[in-house]
């Protein structure tokens, strides 16, 4: 059997995304979504853990245009672990989200409420309604 890497997380973004280039001119759109876990019994509150985002190319530059700190989202990606040596000879180590798909969620999403790999640009079309689906 393959290995598996597909993660789906659902939650709020902590700042608005920052949109940069490669070397190389590609764009890429890095964020924070904090997401909450069910309060414990006899917590005050509850916590949430904090997950790095990285989107590229179109859903990257459509991330920067369209996000916004607060906004509830849900991603879908795959896990990366990102190493580096920090000026002074500290080795980091980080594991990151590589959106392949974005989701809004809140209540008041832009013209279309989702976009993916697959779906970059800001022509969307509507679909038909369901109506006449058999099921």
């Amino acid at each position: 059997m393959a290995d598996i890497n597909k993660c789906v997380l659902a939650g709020r973004l902590g700042a608005d995304p920052e949109l940069k280039q490669t070397t190389n001119g590609k764009a890429v759109c890095n964020f924070r979504i904090a997401v909450t876990r069910p309060k414990a019994k006899g917590a005050e509150s509850a916590e949430a853990d904090w997950f790095e985002i990285v989107t590229w190319d179109g859903i990257a530059e459509l991330s920067a245009r369209h996000l916004s700190k607060g906004q509830k989202i849900t991603v879908i990606g795959c896990l990366r672990t990102r190493t580096w040596t920090d000026t002074k000879g500290g080795k980091h180590r980080e594991v990151e989200l590589h959106a392949e798909q974005v989701v809004f969620m809140s209540a008041k999403p832009p013209q279309a409420n989702q976009f993916s790999a697959g779906n970059t640009s800001d022509n969307y079309e509507e679909l038909a309604p369901d109506d006449d689906l058999p099921f």
